[in-house]
């Protein structure tokens, strides 16, 4: 009986886990390396002037929209001039210059004085009134007519067991466990012969 516990315990331990596939590695074959293609930078034309000359200019009374604007360029330097009311009611006037060495200048002037429209509130909310308060009723219960109803041979409840407590239910289960253990184990010991 002991050659077979010790056979069977060396069985389990020899099937613990095969040894492990490592298939062989691929080949290493590097990729060919190309030469770049040779660098030829495009061509650079030098850009011929395009002058122009534009302007616009809207007034309408109606709807209060007065701007205008005004450029022209001899195919290097730009000039131009705009104007635009804005909307605290001045008219601002810009005359700008523009070239390829001292980049956008501009002078800005102002018409008019800011005036700003006075802000009237559109929400006005209403006054805070709470609501009345009216406290609940206390609760009465209504009286019952039914009369009580005594059996004339009934004999009081006795009281039963204690109800056992969660604390007492786990020693228990603890102790149990730890029976089973050591009964197991003197049995095992019996076998082998420890």
């Amino acid at each position: 009986m002991k050659v077979f516990i010790v056979a069977a315990v060396l069985a389990v331990a020899a099937a613990d886990s095969p040894a492990p596939y490592h298939p062989t590695p691929a080949p290493y074959h590097p990729a060919p390396a190309y030469k770049p293609a040779p660098y030829h930078p495009q061509t650079q034309y030098k850009e011929e002037a395009r002058p122009f000359a534009f302007d616009y200019a809207v007034n309408d009374h109606y709807t209060g929209t007065n701007f205008a604007r005004n450029e022209q360029s001899d195919g290097h330097n730009v000039q131009g001039y705009y104007s635009v009311v804005l909307p605290d009611g001045r008219t601002q006037h810009v005359k700008y210059t523009a070239d390829h060495y001292g980049g956008y200048n501009a002078e800005v002037t102002y018409d008019g004085e800011a005036a700003y429209p006075e802000q009237h509130s559109a929400y006005k909310p209403a006054p805070y009134k709470p609501a009345p308060y009216h406290p609940a009723p206390a609760y009465k219960p209504a009286p019952s007519s039914a009369q009580r109803c005594v059996s004339a041979g009934a004999a009081p409840v006795s009281a039963g067991a204690a109800p056992v407590s969660a604390a007492m239910e786990l020693q228990a289960a603890r102790r149990a466990f730890w029976d089973v253990r050591a009964a197991a184990l003197r049995m095992l010991e019996a076998l082998i012969g420890w």
